[in-house]
């Protein structure tokens, strides 16, 4: 071997060397060349076990986004209050922004662990998110629920008054994960995007509605005022109203509570039970929704199963 070979073979062994010993840029600065942060968000994360450093990678794409959608719907919040002229008031819009935020996890399966690096016992990890892939993800879900949404309006543009109020809180619901959507598609979209208001004017209209079924509630049996105070508290939480003197109510809760003494042929005395509640819709004349319950309790006299029997239904 002459000099010059054996000095080109040294200036190559000792650069490949160095280049395997060099870290990579994302693990001395925490930014990657490879992966510009406009086309991209990164995540690194370090420990002895390689399946730990790729979890704490992801984790910190995690965190990432989780920041800057709160920040986001802190923007959107703050917007609607200084802004006159919107439907959206204040209070509807942090209901809604609190109430039906969007989990990033779905966001989170297009994460990728794109390099690992070891240092001494040190495993490094990096994890990468195509900012413009995701984008396209985002904004397809949100227009699908919009779409869903604008369907259930139609299907709410009706005289019946429980089916306009279904039809509003289900469209309500579509816009409402839409709005979560586009909160994270402002964060990952290179270029932005706006937050729409439906979620917030959808649930003004849902509240309307709501508030435009008439309850009444009509159901008979000793010791049912427990019963009836949970139904009406049920129907109420809903948002529906209780029917006042002189109205005629649109949900009509109706039943009967029966208790009858029953023989096994032992000493024990039975008292067997059955209460049916129905929910009928004034409207149509049907039963939206029915509760059966049947059961029985024993004692040494009839009286006091009855008065179990009593206790039990009350507990439901």
């Amino acid at each position: 071997m002459n000099v010059r070979s054996w000095v080109s073979g040294f200036v190559a062994v000792s650069f490949l060397a160095g280049q395997a010993w060099a870290k990579p840029d994302w693990v001395e600065k925490n930014t990657s060349k490879k992966h510009p942060p406009e086309k991209f968000f990164i995540g690194v994360g370090s420990s002895p076990d390689e399946g730990s450093a790729k979890d704490k990678a992801r984790a910190e794409i995690a965190k990432i986004l989780k920041s800057k959608v709160e920040q986001v719907q802190q923007d959107k919040e703050t917007y609607a209050s200084q802004t006159t002229g919107k439907k959206t008031s204040t209070q509807q819009t942090l209901e809604v922004s609190s109430a039906t935020k969007v989990k990033v996890e779905e966001t989170l399966e297009g994460v990728e662990i794109v390099e690992t690096y070891k240092d001494d016992n040190i495993v490094w990890a990096l994890a990468s998110l195509d900012r413009e892939k995701t984008a396209a993800d985002l904004r397809k879900k949100a227009t699908d629920l919009e779409l869903q949404g604008d369907e259930l309006l139609k299907a709410a543009n009706t005289e019946n008054k429980l089916q306009k109020a279904k039809g509003l809180y289900s469209a309500w619901e579509k816009f409402a994960k839409a709005d979560g959507y586009s909160s994270q598609l402002a964060v990952v979209s290179p270029t932005g995007a706006g937050v729409t208001y439906r979620a917030g004017e959808t649930r003004i209209k849902r509240d309307k509605a709501l508030a435009d079924v008439k309850f009444r509630v009509d159901v008979k049996g000793e010791g049912l005022a427990d019963v009836i105070k949970t139904i009406n508290q049920a129907l109420t939480g809903i948002g529906f109203s209780g029917v006042s003197a002189g109205q005629k109510e649109d949900l009509l809760v109706q039943g009967e509570l029966e208790v009858n003494e029953f023989d096994r042929g032992t000493p024990t005395k039975f008292a067997k039970w059955g209460l049916r509640i129905e929910i009928m819709d004034n409207a149509t004349g049907e039963a939206v929704g029915t509760l059966s319950k049947v059961g029985d309790e024993g004692s040494n006299t009839f009286d006091l199963a009855r008065q179990r029997a009593i206790v039990k239904i009350r507990g439901l």
